[in-house]
């Protein structure tokens, strides 16, 4: 008897799990998901159902807590067990439905038809709000937390003021990016790259305004998303080649000063000098800046790219400035050059005469003589 009266408890603390564990589903929504903002007055109902769990539609000893952020939020609910609907419930601000009301037998079908209406908060610290928040509590008041318990319905408020700031902000940035590109662009700087970005850009601003236009403010925000991720990408071109023209224009430098290098080792043979030995000192040092500031522009980081190609041109001018003044004071002086080969042909040549005529007037001698 004892063993019997064991099981009954041990079934009946079973059932009461499973029914404290039945679960909810949400319907057929009809809230606005998009476009809500500050202030803006909504409305719309929901279905909730209860599948069949543990023998009971809803545990009788639970609740349904339904909550909103809307202000001054209005709720209804209707009771329907299979296919009568109950009189309409007096739901207050903070509405709970006894779990008395839900709990039937598993083979009923029990649904509550909730509708909400309210405002749309103003305070502008919420970019995102619940317009339902549904919770199924225990006796206390704490929310379950098994599968299917809460059901949230989120969406994201809209502030038009804060877009028409966005679009002022966007215009500002685009005409001064345009400024820059003109301005690098008569530099020298091929820009190609950054401004079909900056086109892009300008065509994701015109549809945010065509959007808003419409009160299309979610399309238009992404526009806008859009316009601002753009635009960075269009600095960081510009940045690229900008970094790309000043290492050509840096690289040019070193050229022309090794070039000068080599006409004073080779052309003058002042290898030694120590006019010279200064210059190929700088012109070393501006070829190792060069090849880091290359090094970073390969790896993406142009701004220090930038600031390695203008070191090397200060450095370039500096052995250049000293090469042409040493030019300038030793004069061009004689070179043989490429005619090297021609004069060495022209000397030989006379050599051989030379000798020939020693010879010959040799030979005349002894022939007056014998």
């Amino acid at each position: 008897m004892k063993k019997i009266g064991t099981a009954i408890i041990g079934i009946f603390v079973i059932l009461l799990t499973l029914q404290a564990a039945s679960a909810f589903a949400v319907k057929n929504p009809t809230f606005p998901s998009s476009n809500i903002q500050a202030g803006q007055q909504i409305s719309g109902q929901l279905i909730i159902e209860f599948p069949s769990s543990g023998g009971l539609t809803f545990p009788m000893e639970d609740d349904l807590a339904l909550f909103t952020d809307l202000t001054n939020p209005k709720w209804s609910a209707q009771i329907e067990v299979d296919g009568v609907t109950n009189p309409p419930m007096n739901l207050g601000r903070y509405p709970k439905i006894d779990g008395f009301y839900l709990s039937y037998p598993s083979k009923n079908t029990v649904k509550v038809i909730v509708g909400l209406e309210g405002q749309v908060p103003v305070d502008g610290v919420r970019p995102e709000i619940s317009i339902v928040k549904i919770q199924q509590v225990d006796s206390s008041g704490t929310p379950r937390t098994t599968a299917g318990s809460q059901y949230f319905l989120n969406t994201t408020i809209i502030d038009t003021g804060d877009i028409s700031t966005r679009v002022s902000r966007t215009e500002s940035d685009l005409a001064g990016l345009s400024s820059t590109l003109d301005a690098q662009s008569a530099l020298g700087v091929d820009v190609s790259a950054a401004k079909t970005k900056f086109n892009e850009a300008k065509a994701a601003l015109d549809r945010a305004k065509s959007e808003i236009g419409s009160k299309n403010y979610q399309a238009a925000t992404s526009s806008l998303n859009s316009a601002a991720d753009l635009i960075t990408q269009a600095g960081q071109e510009l940045e690229k080649a900008m970094a790309k023209h000043d290492l050509d224009r840096a690289g040019q430098k070193v050229n022309e000063v090794g070039s000068l290098i080599d006409y004073f080792k080779t052309n003058r043979s002042m290898g030694s000098d120590a006019r010279v030995v200064e210059i190929v000192s700088k012109y070393e040092t501006a070829s190792q800046l060069l090849s880091t500031a290359r090094a970073n522009f390969d790896r993406g980081e142009y701004s220090s790219a930038r600031i390695g190609a203008n070191q090397t041109s200060q450095k370039a001018d500096e052995a250049y400035n000293l090469a042409t003044s040493l030019r300038a004071e030793i004069g061009e002086g004689f070179s043989l050059g490429g005619m090297l080969p021609i004069v060495l042909g022209v000397v030989v040549v006379g050599v051989l005469i030379a000798v020939g005529y020693a010879v010959y007037r040799k030979k005349t001698k002894w022939d007056e003589l014998g």
